[in-house]
């Protein structure tokens, strides 16, 4: 991941709403969100008092609202293709993460209003991955397949900048 800002250094807000949905969805932990403002808070000589609210926030809750509000200009299927994508390097990596990347992946595009084929198509995915765990039909293997698939088939977001 780049590490840069826009033109005046403030607009953080769809690096926080990818952020937000994948904090929601299971992507990320609470401490990585604060890592993502920590690192803001420290390299800016005046960072943005809502992302000051996004390192002192102290509960889930709190943290998903004080995401929310950073202000700028927000592209919510931007930070959602982003997302598909960290979820996409982690199957790669981890075959074992397939149930778990399927669901995060249907709630992200869900949450963040991704075409309709791509809800479908995890939706899909999500139905096979039950028919396989129980032995109905498929194999796990065949899920995580058509998952990568599904989550390679978008064209590449532009690179992620975080500040």
């Amino acid at each position: 991941m780049s590490f840069s800002s826009g033109a005046d250094g403030s607009d953080y807000s769809t690096t926080a709403a990818y952020f937000h949905y994948g904090l929601e969805a299971g992507v990320f932990d609470a401490d990585e969100v604060r890592a993502w403002a920590l690192a803001i808070v420290e390299a800016r000589r005046t960072p943005p008092p809502e992302v000051v609210e996004v390192l002192a926030s102290r509960t889930f809750l709190n943290l998903v609202e004080a995401l929310k509000v950073v202000p700028g200009e927000r592209d919510v299927r931007l930070a959602g293709r982003w997302l598909l994508n960290t979820l996409n390097r982690r199957l790669a990596t981890d075959k074992s993460l397939v149930g778990v990347v399927t669901r995060q992946a249907l709630q992200v595009a869900q949450s963040t209003g991704l075409e309709e084929s791509i809800q479908f198509a995890f939706d899909g995915i999500a139905d096979l991955f039950g028919l396989a765990q129980s032995g109905t039909y498929g194999t796990v293997e065949n899920c995580h397949a058509e998952l990568l698939t599904v989550l390679s088939s978008s064209e590449a977001p532009p690179a992620l900048k975080l500040f």
